[in-house]
Parts: C-alpha cells; sequence; structure tokens
C-alpha cells in the first residue's frame, strides 16, 4: 500500500512536470513562430524594395530619355546618373540567391517551431495516458 501511494505521487509529481515542459515548448513554438514571420515578412520586403528600385530606374532612365527627345514639347529636363543606376542594378541570379539564403533560414525556422510544438503535444499527451494506467 505504502509503495502503490509512493509511486502514484511520483507519478503526479513527473507528470505535472511533463505538462510544465509540455506548457514550456508549446509557448516556445507560439514564439518561435511570431520570430519565423516576422523572417517571412523581411523577406517579402525584400523583394518588394528590390523590385521598386528598378521600377524607379527604368523611370527615370525613360523619363530622361522622353526630356532630350524632340517628342519633348514642355522644355522640362531631367538629368539621370547612369553609373549609379548600374551599381545599384543587381541581375535576377544576384538576387536570388540573396532570397535563396533568407527562404532558407525561414524554412529552419518554420522547422524548429514544427518541432517544438510537436514535443509540447507529445508532453502534454502523455501524462493523460499514465493517469489512466493507475
Amino acid at each position: 500500500m505504502y509503495v502503490q501511494s509512493y509511486n502514484y505521487i511520483n507519478m503526479k509529481i513527473n507528470n505535472s512536470k511533463i505538462e510544465g515542459i509540455g506548457l514550456i515548448l508549446l509557448l516556445l513554438s507560439f514564439g518561435w513562430q511570431a520570430f519565423q514571420q516576422d523572417i517571412s515578412d523581411l523577406a517579402k520586403d525584400q523583394q518588394d524594395y528590390q523590385i521598386h528600385e528598378k521600377l524607379d530606374n527604368i523611370w527615370n532612365v525613360i523619363t530622361d530619355m522622353y526630356t532630350h527627345s524632340s517628342s519633348n514639347t514642355s522644355n522640362a529636363s531631367t538629368k539621370v546618373n547612369i553609373e549609379a543606376a548600374l551599381e545599384n542594378w543587381k541581375l535576377y541570379g544576384n538576387i536570388l540567391s540573396e532570397r535563396t539564403t533568407v527562404e532558407y533560414q525561414a524554412k529552419l525556422f518554420l522547422t524548429i517551431q514544427i518541432i517544438l510544438y510537436i514535443l509540447g503535444s507529445i508532453c502534454l499527451i502523455i501524462p493523460k495516458f499514465r493517469n489512466e494506467k493507475h
């Protein structure tokens, strides 16, 4: 009788600890998800910035070409620094390699978040089955 009640109390303590660890892992998983979402948002913002930078460069060159053409009847004038535009211009292959690094990091963080969630869930489920046996 004494051994049985000792084992039951010991199991209760262990179950509480397991559940506590599970809850901590689930909380970490949630926090990690928020962090992972920030990384994904940064990747999207980076892509948008690169696209808009290219569009701005194209617009400036077209505007410069127009202002220096005979079609310009407004006498408006612009000047484009082609060297600066070419320095900032990135080929898609270079952009893709930068994007691949960020996407790899986002996938890695997502994998970690999934692992934390699964481990936390398992830690919450195990004590429920252990209780049913006794």
